[in-house]
């Protein structure tokens, strides 16, 4: 289930589920193509309802950040509070977190995180910064196969422009 936001403004956070192989759900992130991307009082609580409906199966965020911005940018206060989360009450549902495009702020941003993380969770991100072939071959060496590849792909073939994806 969406945040209250994404319910009331569909594409509001870009937090879809697009495929579930081997019973394990995968999440595409973006916040380039999120239409509310400014942080506010409720960003939290918006990131803590996605990560919850996420978390009733084992699942796996891909987090593409091509297209980001400066304006896209967490502040390192939300990133503790939502890794907290996630690496506390969702660490036995969140198989792994996969980072597409990273640019030098998700780089920085990543090198000051991973000191505080457990080797358990460190283990669980995994940086995809390549062409499209070989992203499309790593990923699916990865474990990500099928139509939810394809979809991904084809994702990578478009502009970023917030609320627009393909039709899964």
């Amino acid at each position: 289930m969406a945040c209250e936001r994404c319910i009331e403004l569909p594409g509001a956070h870009m937090f879809l589920k697009f495929a579930t192989i081997h019973n394990i759900d995968y999440y595409y992130i973006s916040a380039a193509r999120a239409i509310d991307y400014k942080e506010t009082e409720k960003t939290y609580s918006y990131f803590k309802s996605h990560i919850e409906s996420a978390s009733h199966n084992k699942w796996i965020s891909i987090i593409d950040c091509a297209g980001m911005k400066q304006r896209h940018y967490s502040s390192i206060g939300l990133i503790h509070k939502v890794v907290k989360l996630l690496t506390t009450e969702h660490k036995d549902k969140l198989e792994k977190i996969w980072i597409l495009h990273p640019n030098s702020w998700v780089r920085a941003t990543l090198a000051i995180v991973k000191p505080f993380l457990s080797k358990e969770t460190q283990a669980k991100i995994r940086i995809f910064d390549s062409n499209k072939l070989i992203l499309y071959t790593d990923l699916e060496k990865a474990g990500l196969t099928g139509k939810g590849l394809l979809w991904l792909i084809s994702v990578f073939g478009l502009e970023p422009v917030p609320g627009q994806l393909p039709l899964l």
